[in-house]
């Protein structure tokens, strides 16, 4: 794939006779990383946490913070074990909500994936995300009969930040107004959540822009039929 200006593209995988979906991003090592969807026994979602450090053994951190209260809600630092893995998540901060974000931290680059379980229905994982922006672009966001995707934007900031969300059509022409669907401040370590802000019928895209760098996670989901399984995948924006 090739074009004159860059493009953020997610890529979809899933076999209607066995539920399989796969969407893949990759994410640079850094220091510091965010997790803009933590689910805490969420409707049955449960979290896990797989941190690891290519060269060493480094400290590693976990802070929580409830979205109901935009607070740190404890903290958790992960064996000496290289990968780590935390489960479920949060482990110990018991005082979070159902959907807090985290803020992973080392003395050195790390990556890590944020795994999301539903008993033995639905399962999916993202990469915490290194490289939070003031502009995050989610390629894919499809609200109809077939599809209910949505996305969570993560203010990992200690100040507010005014974000707005603007949804382009998939068959956009210079005839056609963008529309704007949120634009609003996010207080600090909150989150928002983008999904019934969408209207029913839109396929297109959508972008995040913010006065503050950002930390955005897509969801792409295509509800089962009863007892069938659903199509489930999730993915960082494209930060830029």
């Amino acid at each position: 794939m090739s074009s004159s200006q860059p493009l953020a593209v997610a890529a979809a995988q899933y076999n209607g006779a066995s539920q399989l979906m796969e969407l893949s991003s990759t994410q640079p090592l850094a220091a510091g990383l965010y997790a803009p969807l933590i689910q805490n026994n969420n409707s049955g979602w449960q979290s896990g946490l797989t941190l690891r450090a290519p060269w060493g053994n480094l400290p590693m951190y976990v802070n929580y913070y409830a979205t109901n209260t935009n607070g740190w809600c404890g903290s958790e630092q992960p064996n000496m074990e290289n990968p780590r893995i935390v489960y479920p998540a949060p482990k110990n901060a018991t005082s979070c909500n159902t959907t807090p974000n985290a803020i992973f931290s080392a003395g050195g680059g790390m990556a890590a994936s944020v795994n999301q379980l539903q008993g033995t229905l639905n399962a999916t994982t993202y990469e915490a995300i290194a490289t939070p922006a003031q502009s995050a672009s989610i390629p894919k966001v499809q609200r109809d009969g077939c599809w209910n995707d949505g996305f969570v934007i993560m203010n990992g900031n200690g100040t507010a930040v005014n974000v707005t969300v603007t949804l382009y059509n998939r068959l956009h022409n210079s005839s056609q107004t963008p529309n704007t669907i949120v634009n609003q401040p996010l207080g600090p370590y909150q989150n928002l959540t983008v999904l019934g802000q969408i209207p029913y019928g839109f396929d297109g895209s959508a972008l995040v822009t913010a006065d503050l760098p950002v930390a955005v996670v897509a969801n792409a989901y295509r509800p089962g039929s009863a007892g069938v399984g659903d199509f489930i995948g999730s993915y960082p924006a494209s930060h830029r």
